[in-house]
């Protein structure tokens, strides 16, 4: 990322990233928002940040997802850049007093609806909300709440309501976005199949049924003829079977 100057290197060239922005935004009907951290190595003080900030909205980007920790470009690798420079939820709230015209999302290090709440309760109102990333990735039933405790609706979506209706409610989903002839029906591979898949992969994270539920992805992916005639939702459907089939597991 350093040497090829993508990524956080970029956050020490604030025009070239302007100019970029204002390139996209020129050519899409869309907001482009920005995510970035606190700073790169010692770039990493609070008027680093701010005039990041400052020179990239010029080209009309009104929202930032800040992850609130710098990265070190030489000595961590992505990994242990995502979990050793100390993070500081501080700087974001900072950021979102010094610029009320534009608006911020927070994210890095949020594991738990309670955390969400917490960050949310005294927050400025133009922090719109909470990014969460890899939590929700290795355990996304931790959030199924998050209708009701994060945006006060009355109830959560019944897709919510039981691991089953989640795998329901995905593959009709992926139906839609997976239709005969598509890619992941007609690749050779399986591959696009379990990226696809791959979202639903730690619903039973820790419990009973997740043997079932990642072995059978595994091997029903595998079956060209499968792919070809039933797709990636029609997959996660035969897997739904199997776990039904193991009443400890449906539960």
């Amino acid at each position: 990322a350093g040497k090829g100057e993508f990524g956080a290197s970029l956050m020490r060239k604030p025009e070239l990233v302007r100019d970029c922005i204002r390139a996209m935004a020129e050519a899409i009907d869309i907001p482009v928002t920005v995510k970035c951290r606190l700073g790169v190595d010692d770039d990493d003080s609070p008027e680093f940040t701010a005039t990041f900030v400052r020179v990239v909205s010029e080209a009309g980007a009104k929202h930032f997802i800040i992850h609130a920790r710098k990265c070190w470009l030489n000595g961590l690798s992505p990994e242990q850049n995502r979990r050793i420079p100390p993070l500081m939820y501080d700087r974001v709230l900072r950021l979102c007093r010094e610029f009320p015209e534009l608006n911020f999302s927070l994210n890095g290090g949020v594991n738990s609806l309670d955390e969400v709440e917490s960050i949310l309760a005294d927050a400025p109102p133009n922090l719109l909300g909470v990014m969460v990333g890899r939590a929700i990735m290795n355990n996304p039933c931790a959030f199924a709440d998050t209708d009701r405790r994060i945006y006060r609706r009355s109830a959560n979506p019944w897709s919510a309501r039981t691991r089953r209706a989640l795998f329901m409610a995905f593959g009709e989903y992926l139906d839609r976005e997976h239709p005969p002839g598509s890619a992941a029906r007609t690749a050779q591979g399986s591959g696009a199949v379990q990226c696809a898949l791959k979202p639903v992969l730690a619903v039973f994270n820790g419990l009973r049924g997740n043997k079932i539920l990642r072995q059978g992805i595994d091997r029903l992916a595998r079956d060209a003829e499968l792919r070809r005639e039933e797709g990636p939702g029609g997959i996660l459907r035969r897997v739904v079977a199997l776990l039904d089939a193991d009443p400890q597991a449906a539960e």
